[in-house]
């Protein structure tokens, strides 16, 4: 699918002096989300899903295609480009309306969607993803959790340290990759449906990621056997937590407070880092430890009834997830 203005090419015909531009691309342009690298998307499409990349060779937008539309893989920016006058978000969907296709982009930052409105583009908000600046901090995870939680945070960090649980950090492998999903079996995640073996490729992309050491997973092992885990990726000065998850018949001790205060200190405390990504939307636990909120839009070009459809069932999701996080509830309670 060739336009004036770009092409739209599976994966697989990307050559590797493309590959290597648009990593070096990712690297000058100081991209930190590991979706904006082709080796990311390389693995996606290993998994088993059916990866194209829009590029007019100064710029990569990556996609994955799906029935009746595209999703750009990368949040935030969802195109790389090699420099200034690289091709913007209008450029990309103008393409997709001149070819008569469906395309989504997914949890765009605020700069994106202000092209994206000039552009014409059907633009909705969605629930903003929580960071940790790192860099400068005065204060550890614990000590912040302390401070804005209530006694279960202490009562749960000795209730877990006083049984036969310990946590460790940073492994990768095959063997860690087993673990994971291990642990994901048992998780609230998979009595609902949504477990990484439940969603499509995210069971093999992320045991990918992990064997060959892209990424790294921190374990709670209670008697040796993992019971809790967190999925982290480094790129640049930025850590990305991918994915959590814990066994539900260890939640009274709640091993994923326990990842994502004394955990992250462990496993980053003397890191030169300047931001730690928690990847998703707001919720109880990442209140205790976030220190500031990114707004996140969705874009979408194509049919307006089917843009209409998911932008209705993505705010529904929304709503459902916020009113069980105000209500204090745990997440499983929105699906």
């Amino acid at each position: 699918m060739t336009s004036n203005l770009g092409h739209l090419v599976p994966l697989r015909r990307v050559g590797d002096g493309q590959l290597r531009q648009w990593e070096i691309a990712a690297a000058e342009r100081g991209r930190t989300e590991p979706e904006a690298w082709p080796t990311y998307s390389c693995y996606l499409a290993d998994s088993g899903e059916e990866v194209w990349v829009w590029t007019d060779a100064t710029t990569w937008c990556p996609l994955a295609r799906y029935d009746n539309h595209f999703t750009a893989i990368c949040p935030r920016t969802p195109m790389v480009t090699s420099a200034e006058t690289g091709a913007s978000i209008a450029d990309i969907a103008g393409t997709f309306s001149r070819w008569h296709l469906n395309a989504y982009f997914p949890l765009v930052d605020r700069s994106i969607a202000a092209a994206a409105v000039i552009a014409g583009l059907m633009t909705w908000q969605r629930r903003g993803n929580p960071t940790i600046q790192w860099a400068g901090r005065d204060e550890s995870m614990y000590e912040r959790a302390l401070s804005r939680g209530t006694s279960q945070v202490a009562r749960k960090r000795r209730r877990l340290e006083d049984g036969q649980y310990r946590i460790v950090g940073k492994q990768h492998g095959r063997f860690a990759a087993e673990r994971m999903l291990a642990v994901d079996r048992h998780s609230w995640k998979a009595a609902y449906g949504q477990s990484m073996e439940q969603r499509g490729s995210q069971a093999a992309l992320y045991s990918m990621l992990l064997s060959s050491g892209h990424a790294t997973a921190s374990f709670v092992e209670f008697n040796g056997d993992p019971i809790a885990f967190r999925l982290d990726m480094v790129v640049g000065d930025t850590v990305s937590c991918l994915k959590w998850s814990y066994d539900e018949r260890h939640a009274r001790v709640s091993p994923g407070q326990y990842l994502l205060t004394i955990g992250l200190d462990m496993d980053w405390g003397g890191a030169d880092l300047r931001v730690i990504d928690l990847h998703g939307g707001p919720d109880n636990l990442k209140r205790l430890v976030q220190s500031e909120i990114e707004d996140r839009f969705d874009l979408w070009v194509g049919d307006s009834d089917a843009g209409e459809q998911l932008r209705a069932d993505r705010l529904q999701l929304d709503d459902g997830v916020a009113l069980t996080t105000e209500s204090g509830r745990g997440l499983r309670h929105a699906y």
